[in-house]
C-alpha cells in the first residue's frame, strides 16, 4: 500500500493537473501494481536470536538514505545502536536479547525506508 501512495504521490507532483487523463493513468499505474505486488517482502517470523547484526542493503548511497534506514530499524522494538558501512552497503545493528525481532520485521523496515535488505547475518548471540 505504501508503495502504490508512493507512485500516486510521484504521478500527481509531475502533472499539477488533476485531470482525467493522470487520473485514468494513476489507476491503471495502482492496477498493475497490485497485479505484481507492491512489492513489500514476505512476512518471515524467524526471530532473531543473535544481538549483533549485519544488514546487507541494496540502494543506500548518501548519508540520508542511512538516517532514514536507522529511524525506520530503531522504530523496533528492541533494536538500537545501527551505524552504517557505507562502502559496503551494510548496517550493523544491536537487538536486546529477548526481543520479538523478526526477519520480517527488518525486511519491512528497510523497505519502507525505500532500500531492499539483500542478507542478514548473524554476528554474535
Amino acid at each position: 500500500m505504501i508503495h502504490m501512495l508512493r507512485l500516486l504521490c510521484l504521478l500527481f507532483a509531475v502533472s499539477c493537473s488533476a485531470s482525467k487523463q493522470t487520473i485514468e493513468t494513476a489507476g491503471a499505474h495502482m492496477a498493475a501494481a497490485r497485479e505484481i505486488g507492491d512489492g513489500l517482502p514476505q512476512d518471515d517470523p524467524s526471530l532473531i536470536t543473535a544481538t549483533s547484526l549485519a544488514l546487507h542493503i541494496r540502494g543506500m548511497s548518501c548519508p540520508k538514505c542511512v538516517t532514514n534506514a536507522e529511524i525506520q530499524l530503531e522504530r523496533l522494538p528492541g533494536v538500537s545502536g545501527a551505524m552504517l558501512d557505507m562502502g559496503g552497503g551494510t548496517l550493523h545493528i544491536k537487538v536486546k536479547p529477548g526481543a520479538p525481532v523478526t526477519r520480517g520485521n527488518l525486511a519491512r523496515a528497510i523497505w519502507v525506508a525505500g532500500f531492499t535488505l539483500v542478507e542478514i547475518e548473524e554476528l554474535s548471540s
